[in-house]
């Protein structure tokens, strides 16, 4: 049941970079993600006793969204009350990533649709497994990846124009 070290270190080669380049697009910060993900190791190692070696993966992404939800919560307040330019960040690695049009039609997605599409689509979990990570339907994980994509290729399309 309990997960080692030799576990996460595993975990952290399979899955890093795909966890990082979800992150990326959803927050469009490139340290920020980092420590993210760092932090989301560092939460699932913390509670290592208690982790099952094959939900692993899962769990990790779980708690790396979490903690990117909760950040773009605190970016939201601080836009609310007028404190957005504390924050203003440099994204030059996400100009490397996605063309501004998609990182613009990214960002109008509904974040639930947003975050599945990631899932499914750039970090390549199934139905099922995303089904898990996030605590819903597979069923309503299917729907919102089918309404995001649909909405995505709408909006690209009129960025097109």
């Amino acid at each position: 049941m309990a997960i080692d070290q030799t576990d996460i270190t595993a975990c952290y080669r399979r899955i890093h970079r795909p966890l990082h380049n979800v992150l990326m697009r959803l927050l469009w910060d490139g340290p920020e993600c980092q420590d993210i993900a760092h932090d989301a190791f560092m939460r699932v190692w913390n509670r290592a006793d208690t982790v099952d070696r094959a939900s692993l993966d899962s769990l990790v992404y779980a708690t790396a969204l979490n903690l990117a939800k909760n950040r773009l919560r605190w970016l939201g307040l601080r836009r609310l009350v007028g404190m957005e330019h504390a924050d203003a960040v440099q994204h030059e690695d996400a100009s490397q990533i996605d063309s501004p049009a998609l990182r613009q039609a990214l960002a109008r997605l509904p974040q639930g649709q947003r975050i599945v599409l990631l899932l499914s689509d750039i970090a390549g979990f199934s139905t099922v497994e995303i089904a898990a990570m996030l605590a819903i339907p597979a069923g309503t994980v299917s729907s919102r990846r089918h309404t995001a994509l649909r909405r995505l290729r709408s909006l690209m399309d009129d960025s097109h124009d």
